[in-house]
């Protein structure tokens, strides 16, 4: 069932979401000084051609300023987010690099860890729409269809609002309440209620991933894990870090010196 949080409950998990977004935020920078990785002169002229360019949407600089506050942002906090998304791009590239020898990427090591720390599942998700009494018991009825013996890939092509009806997941990838819900799963069992969810109804069975599914998406499994695997790495930096009070805002506000280039640059 999706949650239903009063007010306080959701402010207070607003605030530990915005909290741990700035740990992360920092632990990349932090990370990234470590491994002496930077982003080059053309790169930050990029970025910041890249918000210049978004003023044209607006009518003038005063308009594009007030969406940029209405979203608790300014233009220098938009560049050093930006700044942030090379940096983890360039950290990504140096820690999956084989010569580096940061994060192993051998074929061996990935169909390994295929086989201990993914998961694959069949899914159907029927919508809302106008009205979830409706929506809730249209569910009902497939997940007892399910339950009794057919066919879900048959009945998620009938039913379900997504196109994709078998996933291959690892750890972390999906909706938390999705994934619990399939990791408690032995092969072939489906689910043993609906998972509700803002997006809608989902019902999920558990399905065995074959070597034929890691041969034919190896690829796609590899990328993954590499994400899953530079995650943890800038996570493990997250976790060191210490910040008491104002200290994580000190911090920001000290280190965020990165300037915007003028006009005649």
């Amino acid at each position: 069932m999706w949650e239903q949080w009063d007010e306080t409950e959701l402010t207070s998990r607003i605030i530990t979401a915005a909290n741990d977004s700035l740990l992360r935020f920092v632990a990349v920078r932090v990370a990234a000084e470590y491994h002496d990785i930077s982003i080059s002169r053309a790169e930050r002229r990029e970025i910041t051609q890249a918000i210049r360019e978004m003023h044209r949407f607006f009518e003038n600089r005063e308009a594009f300023n007030r969406e940029l506050e209405n979203n608790f942002l300014t233009e220098q906090v938009l560049f050093e987010l930006r700044y942030n998304d090379w940096l983890e791009f360039h950290l990504f590239d140096y820690l999956t690099h084989p010569m580096n020898q940061q994060i192993p990427s051998d074929i061996e090591t990935v169909r390994r860890d295929i086989a201990e720390n993914f998961f694959s599942f069949a899914h159907i998700r029927i919508a809302r729409g106008d009205c979830a009494d409706t929506a809730r018991e249209l569910a009902q009825d497939v997940h007892e269809r399910i339950v009794d013996g057919e066919d879900i890939f048959r009945l998620a092509r009938t039913y379900s609002m997504d196109t994709i009806h078998r996933r291959i997941s690892t750890r972390g990838e999906m909706w938390e309440v999705i994934e619990g819900a399939v990791l408690n799963l032995q092969i072939g069992d489906t689910h043993h209620v609906i998972i509700e969810s803002m997006m809608g109804f989902h019902i999920v069975q558990r399905i065995a991933i074959t070597s034929a599914d890691i041969d034919r998406y190896l690829d796609e499994l590899r990328e993954s894990y590499l994400v899953r695997e530079v995650g943890a790495y800038i996570g493990s930096h997250q976790e060191r870090l210490s910040f008491g009070g104002n200290e994580l805002f000190d911090w920001l506000t000290q280190r965020m010196q990165i300037e915007f280039f003028t006009e005649s640059e």
